[in-house]
């Protein structure tokens, strides 16, 4: 089983994962991250979810915050690895 990174809040809480266990959780995460959007973009049409938009929206900016952060953690480790 491979572990993974639940969030950007907990990764001190994990012992390091080896570069080919890092490579499958980071693809399982971008999986996982298409599969969530996926399931949002089906009930967001609901309109029995408007009470929830509010939260949700603060939801998704979070993730949409998180994941500027990661895109931009991976465009680095991509630069580092070409110098």
């Amino acid at each position: 089983m491979v572990s993974r990174i639940s969030s950007v809040h907990d990764v001190g809480m994990h012992a390091p994962l080896a570069p080919s266990d890092q490579d499958r959780a980071l693809a399982t995460s971008a999986h996982e991250l298409q599969r969530a959007a996926g399931t949002l973009q089906k009930h967001a049409a609901n309109p029995d979810a408007v009470p929830t938009h509010g939260i949700t929206l603060a939801h998704v900016e979070e993730a949409i915050d998180r994941l500027a952060v990661a895109m931009e953690q991976m465009a680095n480790a991509a630069a580092e690895r070409l110098r």
